[in-house]
C-alpha cells in the first residue's frame, strides 16, 4: 500500500478498524461505546476503545487509547484518526472532547490533520473534521517539545 493519507484502501481500513474497536469498548450506564483508530506514517493502524474507570480520572477515551497504542508500538507520526460511536442514542457523529483534542495536537505535526467520525445513525457516511477547526488554539509547552523524540538522558 502507498504511504498516502488519501489512499482509499487505507481510509477504508482505518474506518473499519474504528468500528471494530468500538465493539471492544466497555459500556456502563451513561457511557457510549466508542472506538478509534489512528493511521501512522508507517501505514500501520492502531486501535483504541473507551474504557470507563471507577472515577473520571481513570477513564480512558478511545482517541487517547489509540494514540497511546500507536506511540507505544513505535509509530513516529500520526496521519489520521477515525472514531466510531457504536450506539443508536447519538444522532450525529461524535466530536472528541477537549482533553482528547489536546492529546491529538500533542502528537500531530500537521495543522490540517483530519478526524473522521461516524455513528450508527449516520453510517456509512463519515464527517471529516479538521483538528484546527475543533481546537484552533491548543496549549503548547513553552519549549515546544516534540513528543515523538527521545527525551531520555543517555550516559
Amino acid at each position: 500500500m502507498r504511504n498516502d493519507i488519501y489512499c482509499s484502501d487505507l481510509l477504508e481500513e482505518l474506518k473499519e478498524q474504528a468500528i471494530k474497536a468500538s465493539t471492544f469498548a466497555r459500556v456502563i450506564p451513561g457511557s457510549i461505546a466508542i472506538g478509534a483508530a489512528v493511521l501512522a506514517k508507517n501505514n500501520k493502524i492502531y486501535k483504541g476503545c473507551y474504557y470507563p474507570g471507577s472515577t473520571g480520572y481513570t477513564t480512558v477515551h478511545a482517541e487517547h487509547a489509540a494514540l497511546i497504542n500507536a506511540v507505544s508500538n513505535g509509530a513516529t507520526e500520526i496521519l489520521r484518526l477515525a472514531i466510531f460511536a457504536n450506539t443508536e442514542t447519538l444522532k450525529e457523529p461524535p466530536i472528541p472532547c477537549g482533553s482528547c483534542l489536546q492529546a491529538i495536537t500533542d502528537v500531530v505535526t500537521n495543522g490540517n490533520f483530519e478526524i473522521l467520525s461516524s455513528c450508527i445513525s449516520s453510517y456509512p457516511h463519515w464527517i471529516v473534521y479538521s483538528i484546527s477547526d475543533l481546537l484552533p488554539i491548543p496549549w503548547r509547552h513553552p519549549n515546544k517539545i516534540n513528543l515523538f523524540e527521545d527525551h531520555s538522558e543517555t550516559k
